[in-house]
């Protein structure tokens, strides 16, 4: 056991999903731990079970009652999120995020430690990961001590005191640039933009390595009043690199499972 981990064995994270040797986030070889809830509510979003805090369950598609009709009775159709059914004895009903104690996700990141060389690392990722920063500083402040390389994906969409907790312990940001206008942020992603640039100034201040991910997601993001803004923000904010991509439709089958609508182009 990890010496002085005792204190922390009561502290959890909620963990949708953990993959292993990843590329695409961030540089090297990474471990990638997505964690659950989220403070926007993006049309687009492709981790829509890591995003929406309330749904903890899933029906899986093999499921023959999942219209109605279930024999056993268990509540998986109802109109609740699937905050409190009984275990499917068909195995149809999945979780969509396990507690992981510090201590556990420690042991899972240690154990991939070999493969990430001098640029490799872990990359919290979500949903917003730094909604759980209270938990999350705990795991962080280990893996410091073990000179690992840290990344966060955030939409910097979070309560400053959030950012603080953590940012020290943060060596690389990779950020999500979406809608630079407050009314259709506020709009389309529920979110507060006044929160974004306050955070965007403390990354920046603290003159962390930052990595601004543009998604093309039309008509949200590439019309022309959305990309001048984001050619501004670029002029005014000089980040690592710039990554820009396509939107795609591989998470309807996960909207599907979750009852939710799905709005993606």
């Amino acid at each position: 056991m990890l010496k002085g981990c005792n204190n922390i064995m009561e502290n959890f994270l909620k963990v949708s999903n953990i993959q292993k040797v990843c590329f695409h986030d961030g540089p090297g070889i990474r471990t990638t731990i997505f964690l659950k809830g989220c403070s926007l509510k993006c049309p687009w979003c492709a981790n829509p079970e890591a995003s929406f805090a309330s749904k903890k369950y899933i029906i899986n598609e093999n499921c023959k009652y999942k219209n109605g009709n279930c024999k056993y009775n268990i509540g998986c159709n109802s109109k609740n999120d699937l905050t409190d059914v009984k275990t499917c004895p068909l195995g149809f009903i999945e979780k969509v995020y396990e507690d992981y104690s510090i201590h556990q996700l420690y042991d899972i990141i240690l154990k991939e430690s070999f493969l990430y060389g001098k640029e490799g690392g872990i990359t919290f990722s979500g949903g917003e990961p730094l909604l759980q920063s209270k938990e999350l500083v705990k795991l962080m402040k280990l893996l410091k001590n073990n000179r690992i390389n840290i990344a966060v994906e955030s939409c910097m969409y979070v309560n400053s005191i959030n950012l603080k907790e953590v940012i020290d312990y943060i060596d690389l940001f990779i950020i999500d640039l979406k809608i630079l206008d407050e009314e259709n942020s506020k709009k389309v992603l529920k979110g507060d933009l006044n929160l974004f640039y306050s955070n965007i100034e403390t990354v920046f201040s603290k003159n962390k390595n930052v990595i601004f991910r543009i998604p093309l997601i039309s008509p949200y993001i590439t019309n022309n009043e959305n990309l001048e803004e984001i050619y501004k923000f670029l002029n005014k904010y000089k980040p690592q690199k710039v990554e820009i991509f396509k939107g795609h439709n591989l998470a309807k089958e996960k909207y599907k499972k979750l009852g939710l609508d799905y709005n993606v182009v």
